[in-house]
């Protein structure tokens, strides 16, 4: 367990991650599920939201399929004695039609909330990137772009995420990049964007129980702590992705 749980935070709340058997590029199967939660809840986390792809990484069925799954691991869990709150939500890609998407029912926010997690090209951002972002955000949602100092050209000019975070649109690294799991470019972008005030909360995104993709937050929040101090880690890591899980308008 890292310092600040238990002490300054009662436990990680993690809103990004692939946890769900058989939908995309995490878990294959039921058993490798449980155990990325067991484990999720044993370094600290106290709330995951499973955020499967929403892309072309997508193999589940329906969205109602989905929702079957999330519950009937949940049940599991219970049954075991593990202390882990599992919800819903969607690792969206940013297209200009999400918002529809999400009222369709073919898109989903996280846990009901009116915040909804999206996710940028890897390499080239779109030229409609921005206005995708707004477009949102006049439907009544809230976007969170989900790991952006994994973005190419974002890692290279981090400040171009400055006008979306001053117009109320949110940021999410991973606990991995901030510890050099996903190479010095990511790492040098994340503690950029956390020097620069530009990054709004951590979370896992994890797909496997161990190595760089597993639900292990710790590493995460004390890079973020010997940053900035306890009291900003806790707040990304806890404060606020708990807050967004509350928000509904």
């Amino acid at each position: 367990m890292t310092a600040g749980v238990g002490g300054s935070v009662p436990g990680f709340v993690d809103l990004h991650s692939h946890v769900l058997p058989g939908v995309d590029d995490g878990p294959e199967a039921w058993d490798g599920a449980i155990e990325m939660l067991r484990d999720a809840a044993t370094t600290g986390t106290t709330h995951i939201v499973a955020t499967p792809h929403g892309d072309g990484r997508a193999t589940w069925d329906s969205v109602d399929s989905l929702r079957e799954l999330c519950t009937g691991l949940g049940v599991q869990l219970e049954s075991e004695g593990v202390s882990m709150t599992l919800s819903l939500g969607m690792e969206n890609p940013l297209e200009m039609d999400t918002a529809d998407k999400v009222d369709q029912g073919r898109a989903l926010t996280l846990d009901g909330s009116s915040n909804i997690l999206v996710e940028l090209p890897f390499r080239q951002l779109p030229l409609y990137w921005e206005e995708a972002l707004f477009r949102l955000q006049l439907g009544g949602l809230h976007p969170v772009i989900a790991h952006p100092e994994r973005q190419a050209q974002l890692q290279d000019k981090p400040d171009l995420l400055a006008g979306p975070v001053s117009r109320g649109v949110l940021t999410q690294l991973t606990a991995g990049s901030l510890t050099g799991a996903f190479g010095p470019g990511a790492k040098k972008a994340a503690e950029i964007l956390c020097k620069k005030g530009l990054a709004s909360l951590i979370a896992s995104d994890c797909h496997t129980p161990g190595g760089s993709r597993s639900p292990d937050m710790r590493g995460g929040f004390n890079a973020v702590a010997n940053l900035l101090g306890e009291e900003t880690a806790a707040r990304m890591a806890w404060e606020t992705p708990r807050g967004l899980l509350r928000s509904t308008t």
